[in-house]
């Protein structure tokens, strides 16, 4: 159960506390935000069903809410994953883009009392293909890093049948990417470092294009 918080003009949900931290150190590294938490909410739905169904609910009953983002991965269907968004906020009468911009969506709504609010959201890795926080992580790795080729061929060659899961109840798109991701973190100088930190750390380059496309959308959004 999500603790009762005190209502913010400045509203970020995301589905995990990967998302949060990845998030919160990017904005302090490009834009020196050192206490992001004074400036924007970073809440973490604790899965994408949640955040769904929260979305509407959010905007209706916030009645500080000025600025509202939605962050959740795209799935193995970033055309699904947008229509469940669209059709959340279409129940409080949003008028929602047909498809999502590759530089992230934002856009404005009036609610009620004439409120004017600005969305945005961001489907992850890169709002133009199927995957998760893992894939926009991977992006972050350093082009001439010699250990993700080798970290992406040791999670490949586990044979299926030695998997500590059941295949049938289990997404293996997802959980493949996570398993390299981990693997390759698990390689790094500090070993199993958290995304945010490895960030901070250098492990992961904040100064990619896709670091650089994400920040700027949060810049946007929020005006920071």
């Amino acid at each position: 159960m999500k603790k009762k918080r005190n209502q913010n003009r400045n509203i970020l949900f995301v589905e995990g506390v990967d998302d949060l931290n990845v998030i919160a150190h990017l904005l302090k590294y490009h834009l020196g935000i050192k206490n992001v938490e004074n400036i924007v909410h970073i809440e973490n739905e604790q899965g994408v069903e949640n955040l769904l169904e929260s979305i509407p609910v959010e905007i209706k009953n916030n009645s500080e809410l000025q600025r509202f983002g939605i962050v959740v991965d795209a799935d193995t269907n970033i055309e699904a994953r947008w229509q469940a968004i669209r059709n959340r906020l279409q129940k409080i009468n949003a008028d929602v883009p047909e498809k999502p911009n590759p530089d992230g969506t934002i856009f404005n709504f009036i609610g009620k009392d004439e409120q004017e609010i600005r969305i945005g959201i961001w489907i992850m890795p890169d709002n133009k293909i199927p995957g998760i926080l893992e894939d926009f992580v991977s992006f972050l790795i350093p082009e001439k890093d010699m250990l993700w080729d080798r970290a992406q061929s040791c999670v490949d060659q586990i044979p299926k049948e030695e998997f500590s899961f059941n295949i049938e109840n289990k997404d293996l798109f997802s959980w493949q990417k996570k398993a390299e991701i981990h693997t390759w973190l698990a390689w790094q100088k500090e070993p199993g470092k958290p995304f945010g930190t490895a960030i901070s750390e250098k492990y992961l380059d904040p100064n990619t294009l896709y670091a650089q496309k994400l920040t700027d959308w949060l810049n946007k959004l929020f005006e920071l």
